[in-house]
């Protein structure tokens, strides 16, 4: 006699694999059913369904469909294969009847196959060592798992920055993220390793901070020559506050408005800054004197002002002499200032330059034959004589450049004395038998005075009794002597007057 279970009291056990399950597709995990009456006896041919949740059901594959038949033993056997990791319920379930089991099988990503992605917040941070970008490695296996849990190494190449952390465990969504920060400029390239060998890169640049950038105005110390040609190379040096040199930054050069037109600035006075923080222009000009020149950054006006010194083209200079008078009195104590003025072309005064004097004739005396200019570009001696007469003065640079004009030395008319001299003979009273007088005027440094007028008198009791020529009146020649004749008519001995037109000393009269 053959029994059979009882299906109407059967009950269905489900067994599957514990643990963790990789998720790999590829290697089938085995279900068993169990179906068995109240009694323990086992039910064979009977179908039974196995599944997963419908949400899932997509990622996963059961052999035969999901369906088998218990065997003698009551037993049936599914193989499940699937790509979702996470714990899903498994239901085995006897065909058109409510018997059923669910058992709860976890899968795991496949971390021997993981992919890593590295992601930055920023791809470029200032190099002073506080700004910073975050890494951000996201690691999945092939089948688009997060794999938690896992060590990610990073790394920069160059290896000159500083990273919060050189390795880290992904967390529950397989992220593993540390900072990077850095004061070496240049682009560097962050890696993040998984320990299956598989990687991923992304560059950061590292930046100046060339929104606190500060410029430094650099001017050799050296003297420019006014004659708008000769130049000096002005450097701006544009830096971080980390002391980076910070490229492409446009710098302004300026002179002070006042004196501007009066300069040239080499491409307007912009200038971009190169790889080492330079910016550079030539600057020449006409206008002698210390000017201010200043650089100004055009990101955020920073600037630096340094004095740069114009001095005047001695090269070209050129001399104007003037005399304090034009005509002294040839005493050897009356004097003229010879004062030389010198200039460049461009009307900037030369200071300390020689200035030669000379006179011709020689026969003067100049309190120096030379003299520098002072600060004005002016030189001045003195000059006196006791020689009458026309003297060119010159004033002659070291260029060869001269100027002269004249200086009369002239006798002390004011102070002339008159010397009467009259032979020493009878004249005979006849009216016509005459006498020459002569008049010598000379200054006090005995020069001879010309253009004196004499005036020759004799007593009034006597006078109607003589004649003096032209009225007794004579003017001096260049020898300084005025001559009348004197006839008469009234004999004894009577006193001649010579008197000068501007005064009255006598030296001798008869």
């Amino acid at each position: 006699m053959n029994f059979i279970g009882d299906q109407s009291t059967a009950a269905l056990t489900l067994s599957v694999p514990s643990g963790d399950i990789t998720v790999t597709n590829t290697a089938p995990q085995y279900m068993t059913a169990t179906l068995q009456d109240k009694n323990g006896n086992p039910l064979k041919d009977k179908e039974i369904t196995f599944s997963v949740p419908n949400d899932v059901a997509s990622k996963f594959s059961i052999s035969n469909g999901g369906k088998g038949m218990t065997d003698s033993n009551g037993v049936a056997i599914a193989s499940l294969t699937g790509t979702l990791a996470g714990t899903h319920m498994i239901t085995a379930r006897l065909a058109n009847s409510n018997v059923s089991d669910t058992q709860p099988m976890t899968f795991v990503a496949d971390k021997d196959r993981a992919v890593v992605v590295l992601q930055t917040s920023k791809a470029e941070i200032i190099g002073n060592g506080v700004d910073e970008t975050t890494l951000t490695a996201t690691v999945k296996d092939p089948f688009d798992n997060v794999v938690k849990n896992l060590s990610v190494a990073f790394s920069t190449s160059p290896a000159d920055t500083q990273l919060s952390l050189n390795a880290r465990n992904t967390n529950e969504n397989g992220i593993a993220e540390v900072t990077l920060k850095g004061t070496v400029l240049g682009v560097h390239t962050a890696e993040a390793t998984l320990p299956n060998g598989n990687n991923d890169t992304k560059t950061v640049n590292i930046a100046p901070d060339t929104s606190n950038a500060q410029v430094t105005l650099n001017i050799p110390a050296q003297q420019v020559v006014t004659n708008n040609s000769d130049s000096v190379q002005l450097t701006a040096t544009v830096k971080d506050p980390s002391n980076h040199p910070v490229a492409g930054i446009t710098v302004n050069f300026t002179m002070p408005q006042d004196v501007a037109a009066n300069f040239t600035l080499e491409t307007n006075g912009i200038a971009i800054t190169q790889a080492n923080g330079e910016a550079h222009v030539t600057l020449k000009g006409k206008k002698a004197g210390t000017h201010t020149v200043t650089a100004t950054l055009g990101n955020n006006n920073a600037s630096d002002a340094q004095p740069v010194t114009f001095v005047a083209d001695k090269d070209s200079a050129v001399v104007v002499l003037q005399t304090s008078k034009a005509e002294i009195i040839g005493n050897g104590v009356d004097e003229t200032t010879l004062t030389a003025t010198v200039k460049d072309p461009f009307d900037n005064a030369v200071k300390d330059l020689q200035v030669t004097f000379s006179t011709n004739p020689a026969d003067t005396q100049l309190s120096q034959s030379t003299s520098n200019t002072n600060d004005s570009g002016v030189a001045e001696v003195t000059l006196k004589g006791t020689v009458l007469g026309v003297h060119t003065v010159e004033a002659t640079l070291p260029n060869g450049n001269g100027y002269t004009t004249t200086v009369n030395i002239a006798p002390d008319t004011s102070n002339a004395q008159v010397t009467l001299n009259i032979p020493a003979q009878q004249v005979v009273t006849n009216n016509s038998d005459s006498v020459q007088l002569a008049a010598t005027v000379k200054d006090p440094s005995n020069h001879p005075v010309a253009g004196i007028t004499v005036t020759f008198t004799m007593p009034q009791d006597v006078a109607a009794n003589f004649t003096l020529e032209n009225n007794g009146i004579a003017i001096t020649q260049a020898n300084g002597e005025a001559h009348v004749t004197l006839k008469g008519k009234k004999a004894g001995t009577h006193t001649v007057t010579a008197t000068l037109g501007n005064t009255i000393p006598v030296i001798r009269s008869q």
